[in-house]
């Protein structure tokens, strides 16, 4: 092994300030329907820098479908997928399936619900078919009526 200490390496101040010069002109950049033009603040014509057609690479192709092409989706079974493109060519693509998850905890206990009806004297509570027309027309509904939407 090398001991990095054998290999001295000298520090020299560095102050910016020693580097500094004149500020320069501000540059303004435009982008016209060819080029990436500059010009100084103030003068009164662009400057071509780069032409856009350099930037701008060919045309992509674009993506039709993507089917399933065999297998069932099964846990354990790899599944064969088909991309077809715009341009009608194709390339496929396998897919491992795996197991269902683990199923997770049980969520928390929710608000408790409203009482209900006793129906301590067989009286107070009452079950009723009705449609949802005929529920929606009562004005209001009967407070000791369990109402059973039917049809």
């Amino acid at each position: 092994m090398v001991d990095i200490n054998a290999f001295p390496i000298k520090t020299i101040p560095f102050n910016p300030a020693d580097f500094a010069g004149v500020d320069g002109k501000e540059v303004e950049l435009y982008v016209s329907p060819t080029h990436i033009q500059w010009r100084y603040v103030g003068d009164a014509s662009y400057i071509d820098l780069v032409p856009l057609s350099d930037l701008t690479g060919p045309t992509g192709v674009g993506i039709t479908s993507v089917v399933r092409t065999s297998g069932t989706g099964a846990a354990g079974t790899t599944d064969t997928y088909t991309i077809t493109f715009d341009d009608a060519s194709t390339t496929t693509f396998d897919v491992l399936n795996g197991a269902d998850g683990a199923i997770g905890p049980e969520g928390p206990t929710g608000p408790e619900g409203p009482i209900g009806l006793t129906g301590a004297d067989g009286t107070d509570a009452v079950w009723t078919e009705i449609t949802q027309a005929d529920y929606d027309a009562l004005s209001p509904p009967n407070a000791s009526t369990l109402y059973v939407i039917v049809g």
